[in-house]
């Protein structure tokens, strides 16, 4: 009877350490955020693109879409920090449409290289250009 407590406790410490290490593995395990960042990048870039070709409406607030879905998935991932100036750069294309249209060939331009790696700094740095470009105009 006396070596219960000690077993129960033996046990619910090695349960709690597997729980940690498994959960610690988790997170840094981030590849399915990559990707959505890789894919709300890419669409932001062929919704742009067409919108530029074609001048369709709907492309362009379906990029301003994509570029939600790249800006909500960078800020959970690690190497992104703060979401800020991507915050800053929706904005801007949110209410400031026909500002963003003038700038068509530069967004598209930023957004490439985050369509092959989100996480890569340099990237980040022209998204801070972007943001700079945009609030130019305002």
């Amino acid at each position: 009877m006396k070596r219960r407590p000690l077993v129960f406790l033996s046990l619910t410490t090695l349960t709690t350490m597997v729980f940690c290490l498994l959960w610690q593995g988790t997170r840094r395990d981030h590849s399915d955020l990559v990707t959505l960042a890789r894919s709300g990048a890419a669409e932001t870039c062929t919704r742009f693109s067409d919108d530029q070709s074609r001048g369709d409406d709907g492309d362009d607030w379906g990029g301003v879409a994509a570029f939600r879905t790249f800006q909500q998935v960078c800020a959970l991932l690690p190497e992104q920090g703060s979401d800020a100036v991507c915050s800053a750069v929706y904005g801007r294309l949110l209410l400031h449409p026909d500002g963003a249209k003038a700038h068509l060939p530069e967004l598209i331009a930023v957004m490439e290289p985050p369509a092959q790696d989100p996480t890569d700094a340099s990237a980040r740095l022209r998204l801070y250009e972007l943001r700079d470009l945009l609030q130019e105009d305002a």
